[in-house]
C-alpha cells in the first residue's frame, strides 16, 4: 500500500485496518480501527486532514480529499460507495454516500442518512440525520 508522507505528515493506519495495496493514502491521513479502504481509493490528506473513524469503509476508486482549515471526516460505521468523491466534508455515523456521488467542501451529511448514487451536495449543505439525499444538485 503506498503511504505517502507530505509537510512532515504521515498516514497513520492501525493494524487492525486494512487498506488495499493499489490504495494511497498521502500526508494527514488518520484511519480509524476497523477500517476498511478499498482498489484504487486515494487519500488526499495535503490541503486539510481526512479523518475515517472506526468501522468506516471506503470503497473502491473512491476520493477523499482535505480542504484548507476543514477536515474531510467519515464518521463510525459510515459507508462511501464505489468511485464517490469527498471533498473537505463530513460524513456523520452510520451515513451511506453511494456510488459515483459527490459531496463538496463544507457539507455535513447527517448520522443515519443516505446519498444516493450519482447524487451531487452542494458546498456548505448540511444535511438532517436520518434522511434520504437525491439528486443533481441534491
Amino acid at each position: 500500500m503506498p503511504i505517502y508522507q507530505i509537510d512532515g505528515l504521515t498516514p497513520v493506519v492501525p493494524e487492525e485496518s486494512f487498506v488495499h495495496p493499489t490504495a494511497v493514502l498521502i500526508g494527514d491521513v488518520i484511519l480509524g480501527k476497523g477500517v476498511y479502504v478499498g482498489p484504487n481509493a486515494s487519500l488526499r490528506g495535503d490541503f486539510g486532514r481526512i479523518v475515517v473513524k472506526d468501522g468506516a469503509n471506503i470503497q473502491d476508486n473512491c476520493v477523499m480529499h482535505g480542504f484548507p482549515e476543514q477536515d474531510t471526516v467519515v464518521g463510525e460505521d459510515g459507508h462511501i460507495g464505489h468511485s464517490a468523491i469527498l471533498h473537505g466534508c463530513i460524513i456523520r455515523r452510520n451515513a451511506l454516500v453511494g456510488m459515483n456521488a459527490v459531496v463538496m467542501d463544507g457539507a455535513v451529511i447527517g448520522e443515519n442518512s443516505i446519498v444516493g448514487a450519482s447524487a451531487f451536495v452542494k458546498a456548505k449543505a448540511e444535511m438532517p440525520a436520518n434522511y434520504l439525499i437525491v439528486g443533481s444538485p441534491a
